[in-house]
């Protein structure tokens, strides 16, 4: 079956763990999808090779079912130890901004106490306090490109389309220095 991504997903899920680390954290946990998940996989594979290349192992990762509920659950599971997470990466913003939520709730002040990074650079994002930190995978381009896709399967003369544009970090106020 035919699909269209956008490639170099692991340069996008190094660079995040590259912002966490110079920004001083060291205890960085990930909210991922459901385990069986071709993206899933390669997102956290990634995560804890690029951890292991800086001495470090995943403070967690947790699989979710990409809800708020269980994107709260999460963050409440990962915030109650005395030695949380300092940092927590989301497989999308919307359990990013959940999060966030849940964070806030719980007293902690974002970025001040915990960094919070999304995946999909959704525009209220953008609008949140703290604007949220997020991998930019340029969702509507794959989306215009699967469209061609889905036409041209269709017995339309389109044009073939490959994405070689890499997924990019938009630093926003969600992260800041490691506490402590």
């Amino acid at each position: 079956m035919p699909r269209v991504g956008l490639g170099h997903q692991d340069a996008a899920v190094e660079e995040v763990v590259r912002h966490l680390l110079d920004l001083g954290h060291r205890r960085i946990a990930y909210v991922a999808g459901p385990a069986d998940l071709r993206h899933t996989r390669l997102r956290g594979g990634v995560f804890e090779t690029a951890l292991k290349q800086a001495g470090l192992r995943p403070y967690a990762v947790l699989h979710t079912d990409f809800t708020e509920v269980s994107a709260v659950a999460a963050t409440q599971a990962l915030l109650e130890p005395a030695d949380r997470a300092t940092a927590i990466v989301y497989a999308n913003d919307s359990m990013a901004m959940c999060g966030i939520g849940a964070a806030q709730r719980g007293g902690l002040r974002v970025p001040d106490d915990l960094s919070v990074v999304g995946y999909d650079n959704l525009t209220l994002g953008r609008w949140l306090h703290p604007r949220l930190t997020t991998v930019d995978q340029q969702v509507r381009r794959v989306g215009a490109a699967a469209a061609r896709l889905l036409l041209a399967r269709c017995g339309e003369d389109v044009e073939e389309t490959v994405l070689e544009d890499r997924p990019r970090l938009v630093v926003r106020e969600s992260t800041g220095p490691a506490p402590g």
